[in-house]
């Protein structure tokens, strides 16, 4: 089962990153199709973050850049996440209760390096790997979002080769 699973990502992959690449490079303008609450039409869905509540405009984004317009907020906020809403429908799979190889406890936040491979019954699977050095964290992240069922993400493809996070940023 988690062959066809593998398979299924694999097939995947590049219309993900052909959605992902189109995301980053044309944010500038699909940002400018946003309403005054912050979401897209409805043919840009697939560029707009599932997991908030006001579209493109993160409340804790803004909370961190207060004196940031609401473009600057999305046109950063999308880049950071591109291609949520394609990455959620339709390439989106559910798995639920997974077999855990490896620490689930790992986080990019909290300093705690490590792996995780949760497999579901029905193969979804979802594979991350955090290394900290100093105060950077170095991510990678395969399959979907299976970890947190009540996470709005849940289900979404997961596609992030090499991605940073450095504390306090």
């Amino acid at each position: 089962m988690i062959l066809l699973q593998l398979l299924r990502y694999l097939i995947y992959f590049p219309f993900v990153l052909i959605g992902v690449i189109t995301c980053i490079l044309f944010a500038p303008i699909i940002c400018l199709a946003m309403d005054k609450q912050g979401n897209l039409p409805w043919w840009l869905k697939w560029f707009q973050p599932v997991d908030t509540a006001y579209g493109c405009i993160d409340t804790l984004w803004k909370l961190d850049h207060p004196d940031w317009s609401d473009y600057k907020l999305a046109y950063t906020f999308i880049r950071r996440n591109p291609f949520y809403g394609g990455c959620y429908s339709p390439f989106g799979a559910k798995g639920f209760n997974p077999v855990t190889l490896g620490n689930r406890l790992i986080s990019d936040t909290q300093g705690i390096s490590g792996f995780y491979l949760l497999v579901a019954s029905n193969g979804v699977f979802q594979l991350k790997i955090i290394w900290h050095i100093s105060s950077t964290a170095i991510i990678h992240e395969a399959g979907w979002q299976i970890h947190d069922v009540n996470h709005p993400t849940f289900g979404s493809y997961q596609m992030a080769p090499i991605r940073f996070y450095k504390y306090g940023t």
